[in-house]
């Protein structure tokens, strides 16, 4: 087997920008940099920290990774003899951002945000305001503007503050409706209190667009961190077997750093050891198929590029 090179490393990395299987991508990256460890002495060899100076440096070159330095390799190993666990930990890139703290990040999959920041658009006026909205709300309850406590009449919780429609929760949709109508994209009278009806609006009323919607086949949802997701998408996602309201679904809106803006649990400051619902940030690799069983829609803006 011929020798690996850092420019051939750089050239698997350029080349993954075009290929929509990034799972493969990140695989064959993986794979390189294991034979540039392996050929170069090992992960402490004094040769293999120089090749991983000089790929971050021409990685750094084409914008990739800008804010990050490649710093080494996890393999993959088996789960531990007789544990009830049926997979180990998975192979992975270790990236540092440089920070004194919780500097070290480990990447399971390819982000396509991270390592490709130039495929993910400049945001248009619409995603623009609905970002705006959404930062400037965190720590608030969304769906007061429109629906005070104690929520909806036909939530089966018990009703009380800080709670929408009780412990549960069910104000996911009228959160995300108030930021819509509070970034103009909405009008005064569109209040949707329930996911589907969210999208049916966005889709029909405004000319959203879905960017992919697997609720056909639920089982290929792809991972949204390999995914070209802007800024200013709405994401919603579906639980099998339950309706469009409640548990059944949620709604969110992606922001600028992976994270979702949504309404969610967080820790209550007024109660410490409780959570309120308030509207907050979630990270994306929590919206995968396993939890959203009847498939995942993502709108995009027809403003967007």
């Amino acid at each position: 087997m011929p020798d690996i090179t850092v420019d051939q490393i750089v050239q698997d990395v350029k080349g993954g920008k075009a290929d929509p299987d990034k799972y493969a991508v990140f695989d064959r990256i993986h794979h390189d940099i294991a034979n540039l460890q392996r050929q170069d002495g090992g992960e402490g060899n004094a040769k293999f920290q120089d090749d991983l100076h000089l790929l971050n440096d021409k990685l750094h070159e084409q914008n990739i990774l800008p804010s990050f330095q490649i710093t080494g390799i996890q393999d993959a190993s088996p789960p531990p003899p007789g544990s009830p666990i049926t997979f180990g930990s998975p192979a992975r890139i270790k990236l540092s951002d440089g920070t004194p703290r919780h500097s070290l990040e480990f990447e399971p999959i390819l982000s396509v945000r991270k390592w490709y920041p130039d495929l993910i658009g400049q945001a248009s006026p619409t995603q623009q305001r609905l970002l705006e909205e959404s930062n400037k709300a965190l720590g608030k309850q969304l769906w007061e503007a429109r629906h005070p406590s104690p929520g909806l009449a036909d939530s089966p919780d018990p009703p009380g503050p800080p709670y929408y429609g009780g412990a549960g929760g069910y104000g996911c949709a009228p959160s995300v409706s108030e930021a819509l109508r509070r970034a103009n994209i909405f009008s005064p009278d569109e209040d949707p209190l329930n996911v589907q009806d969210v999208q049916t609006i966005l889709q029909n009323s405004h000319g959203w667009k879905p960017v992919f919607d697997s609720r056909t086949d639920p089982g290929k949802t792809p991972c949204l961190e390999t995914q070209v997701l802007e800024p200013g998408d709405v994401i919603c996602g579906y639980r099998q077997g339950k309706s469009y309201s409640g548990a059944g679904a949620h709604v969110g809106i992606i922001g600028k750093d992976g994270k979702v803006y949504a309404h969610e649990p967080a820790p209550d400051p007024d109660h410490p050891g409780h959570e309120r619902e308030q509207w907050t940030q979630s990270d994306l690799t929590t919206w995968h198929k396993n939890n959203y069983t009847a498939g995942i829609v993502v709108l995009r803006a027809p403003d967007a590029a």
